[in-house]
């Protein structure tokens, strides 16, 4: 939690790499002459290797479902379920498993207790594999020749709510325009590492009141979010240049609610996914979008 503190005249406001956290809260805190907000680097976003006693498949009904056996010896897993994980090296028949069976990235299903230890968890792959993985010929997680898997970086829970975020005063001949929230992560969800987020009544403007001012050739952006699901973005008070402010990609069931400018302006929603940054931007319906649908229909 990062709550009630004043920071001043930093590159980034607030940056975060190297791990999981279950869950995180920034609110109330004024962050004053920064060229970042708030900054999510996940990326390579893999843990330390553990290697497979066994790869197996699922029994009928579900024989998607596959169980992870951690070596003997090795120390208990440390997953929960919902984690995301990353499996690689099984094979079936001395043959690289077919896609989406066991390699991929996945969430934790269930944990299987052993002697009061996680050695096992399951997950539910995407295509059902004709048979259990080969058994490794070793257990040591440098080898090419072993199953392992990898967690992922995640924050699973996330509420950035109130906060005040004053930008250097930019021109046109800055090197990087200011941005208010981003992330880079694993982008091939599902599974999304940031499952659960809200962000609320937040203020993103130049510092002492400054004219938004336009960039030559580079993008300014409120929000920029990446492997984002479940997400509300409500209420926001932003004042830069740009016309695409809000965005995500490779993200599912984002929406936005009351986000504007100073002078009152509602701004929509974008979706980036494959635009890296620079578009196509596909415009997506907001909340107030809906609601006015709503109401339209309910008078015909």
């Amino acid at each position: 939690m990062t709550e009630g503190n004043s920071v001043y005249d930093c590159n980034l406001a607030l940056y975060t790499d190297t791990g999981t956290m279950r869950d995180g809260v920034v609110r109330d805190n004024y962050y004053s002459g920064t060229s970042a907000g708030v900054y999510f680097n996940f990326n390579p976003g893999l843990s330390a290797a553990r290697s497979a006693k066994s790869l197996t498949k699922g029994q009928s009904p579900n024989e998607k479902v596959a169980t992870f056996e951690a070596a003997d010896g090795a120390p208990p897993l440390n997953v929960a379920v919902g984690d995301a994980v990353t499996i690689t090296g099984a094979q079936i028949d001395n043959l690289p498993a077919p896609v989406h069976t066991y390699n991929d990235t996945y969430s934790v299903l269930d944990l299987i207790y052993v002697n009061n230890e996680k050695r096992k968890f399951t997950y539910e792959m995407k295509v059902e594999p004709s048979e259990n993985a080969d058994a490794p010929s070793t257990f040591d997680p440098s080898d090419p020749l072993a199953i392992n898997f990898f967690s992922r970086w995640q924050l699973r829970r996330f509420v950035c709510e109130n906060n005040l975020f004053d930008f250097y005063a930019f021109d046109s001949s800055s090197a990087l325009p200011p941005r208010g929230m981003q992330s880079v992560a694993f982008s091939g969800g599902p599974p999304f590492m940031f499952p659960w987020v809200v962000v609320r009544d937040n203020l993103f403007q130049y510092l002492n009141g400054a004219a938004a001012v336009a960039m030559n050739g580079a993008h300014s952006f409120a929000f920029r979010l990446g492997s984002f699901e479940n997400t509300l973005i409500e209420g926001n008070l932003i004042s830069l240049a740009d016309p695409n402010l809000i965005h995500h990609f490779t993200s599912r069931n984002v929406s936005a609610f009351n986000n504007r400018t100073p002078d009152g302006t509602g701004l929509p929603l974008f979706d980036d996914t494959g635009g890296g940054g620079a578009g196509p931007f596909q415009r997506e319906d907001n909340l107030e979008d809906e609601i006015q649908d709503a109401l339209v229909l309910s008078l015909l």
